[in-house]
């Protein structure tokens, strides 16, 4: 699974995004929370310093910011 967050100032927290999909998933049932997942940063290029993406969990296989805008990442 492909998890995009939107990090630009006006999106939010992250995390509270990133966990409010988690549980979406874990309602939805049918072990998609138990997924392979693989957490997409987007607007980076809205971000001064990039913030660390502060969720350890053996199912993230990996964390990419990118910029949709710039092409970034």
């Amino acid at each position: 699974l492909i998890h995009l967050v939107g990090i630009a100032p006006t999106d939010g927290d992250p995390l509270d995004s990133y966990h409010t999909v988690r549980r979406e998933l874990a309602a939805y049932g049918h072990g998609l929370d138990e997924r392979p997942q693989l957490v997409v940063l987007n607007k980076s290029d809205l971000q001064r310093e990039p913030a660390p993406f502060g969720v350890r969990d053996e199912r993230i296989v990996g964390v990419h910011r990118v910029s949709c805008a710039t092409g970034a990442g």
